[in-house]
């Protein structure tokens, strides 16, 4: 069980640093579970969502990690994206992306859903396909599957998510060829699948309490 699975101090640490982001961010939560339907949202939608006015809507966005196509629509908000990525997740009969393995295994609790998860592994291109629901890992289709987690100090996270955090977490089809990965950057950690849920566990939490945060 996730609930059972211990953390590392820097792993927390980490997870609390990407928390930080999502400050202010409460009125776009009802936008994951409009992505989740694989298709650009408009502005105006998430408004009537959450509850809130579309000025309200454009501020949070303006702070968040996000990206619109050329009719303004929101394509991409924190990871969740609609352009193809590593991790495919299949919510429904739509399908979505997500810029890290973490990120991945978080979604299905943001949007109250199960996902069908496909990731490709760095370097053999192998597929590691599990299922994740809104309560956690379901099932994992890869025998032996783990994956990679990272480190990381505020201040790098602040200056470039993608490149301090997220390419580094993967998921893999095996634990040798996550070693491998791991070994290539002193900020990489091999972890099981149960340990990559907790942190999602985690983290959903930490989202949960920092959005409600001006």
């Amino acid at each position: 069980m996730a609930d059972s699975v211990t953390l590392t101090p820097p792993i927390v640490m980490t997870l609390d640093h990407l928390a930080r982001r999502w400050r202010g961010a409460r009125p776009l939560l009802s936008a994951f579970a409009l992505l989740s339907r694989g298709r650009p949202v408009e502005v105006s939608e998430i408004a009537e969502a959450a509850g809130a006015s579309i000025d309200q809507i454009e501020k949070a966005l303006t702070s968040a990690r996000s990206a619109r196509d050329d009719a303004g629509r929101v394509t991409d908000l924190f990871g969740m994206t609609l352009a193809a990525a590593p991790h495919r997740l299949e919510i429904g009969q739509a399908t979505t992306f997500a810029c890290c393995a973490l990120w991945a295994h978080t979604i299905p609790r943001l949007v109250g859903l199960v996902a069908r998860i496909d990731s490709e592994e760095p370097g053999s291109g192998q597929r590691v396909r599990l299922t994740v629901s809104p309560n956690g890992l379901d099932s994992v289709q890869t025998p032996g599957a783990s994956a990679v987690l990272a480190v990381a100090e505020r201040w790098e996270i602040e200056a470039n998510v993608g490149r301090a955090f997220c390419g580094h977490v993967r998921h893999f089809a095996s634990r040798h060829n996550a070693e491998e990965f791991a070994a290539a950057a002193p900020t990489r950690h091999v972890v099981e699948l149960a340990q990559l849920d907790a942190a999602a566990r985690f983290l959903h939490t930490a989202i949960m309490s920092a959005s409600a945060t001006a």
